[in-house]
């Protein structure tokens, strides 16, 4: 994980192996977050919010 700091926004660079894994813990810092990328995990966490609105709508 390599934190980079400016200003008041941080960028948080992660390695992982598991891309549903990470972005399912992800999800629970939703209102605090951004994903700038790779593209993958944000359409991934997009599909899992939209499940989790469906279910619960």
């Amino acid at each position: 994980m390599d934190d980079s700091t400016g200003g008041d926004d941080r960028i948080i660079t992660f390695n992982y192996m598991d891309l549903e894994l990470l972005a399912e813990e992800l999800r629970e810092f939703t209102l605090d977050i951004e994903v700038l990328g790779p593209k993958e995990l944000i359409e991934t966490m997009r599909k899992g919010l939209e499940k989790v609105v469906a279910e619960h709508a």
